[in-house]
């Protein structure tokens, strides 16, 4: 974890899991938890990543788009998919959580 400093003024972060190993999902409970007593104000957007293997053989993802959203949204966080391997979507999401920074969370 960074600094006390450091986190005051952390206003976003990106929280990753894998799309194809389903315990990176279900960490996230205890994650977002964590996230939310030490930076409460801090907007997360939860990242799907290792899409390229899920691009490369759909028979490999193991959490769904779908249920990612949901979680997402019942976190009231914002959700993108992303491979940094192959650079797909990976400029669209961080410019996504630079952008909601005006955003309000239902």
């Amino acid at each position: 974890m960074c600094s006390l400093k450091k986190r005051q003024r952390l206003d976003g972060l990106l929280l990753l899991y894998s799309v194809v190993d389903s315990q990176t999902f279900v960490n996230l409970k205890h994650w977002i938890k964590v996230l939310r007593e030490v930076i409460p104000s801090a907007k997360i957007m939860l990242v799907g990543h290792k899409l390229d293997l899920c691009l490369k053989d759909p028979t490999n993802r193991q959490v769904t788009q779908s249920e990612a959203k949901a979680f997402a949204f019942q976190n009231k966080m914002l959700y993108s998919e992303a491979s940094g391997l192959v650079y797909h979507n990976v400029e669209e999401t961080f410019n996504g959580l630079f952008e909601s920074k005006n955003m309000i969370f239902a």
